[in-house]
């Protein structure tokens, strides 16, 4: 039982790094700006990078939001289109 608690948090921590890593961010919110702007610089056919324009603007659009509304909206950018 104990090797499955543990198996499970070294899974949540690896794929929660993962996440950390590609989007360059730590905050959910700040994950869902970067989301936003990769989506963004895909559709202008432009090279999204977490420093730029499209980023800035998207971060102070989720500057208001919760993280649980953050995590809500990546969620639906991941899974729903």
């Amino acid at each position: 039982m104990i090797r499955l608690i543990f198996l499970l948090v070294i899974v949540a921590a690896v794929g929660y790094g993962g996440l950390a890593f590609y989007y360059q961010a730590m905050e959910p919110c700040d994950m869902l700006a970067q989301e936003a702007a990769n989506q963004q610089a895909d559709m202008l056919g432009v090279e999204a990078d977490s420093d730029g324009l499209l980023a800035g603007l998207n971060r102070m659009g989720t500057s208001n939001m919760s993280r649980r509304e953050c995590v809500d909206e990546l969620w639906r950018a991941w899974f729903d289109g």
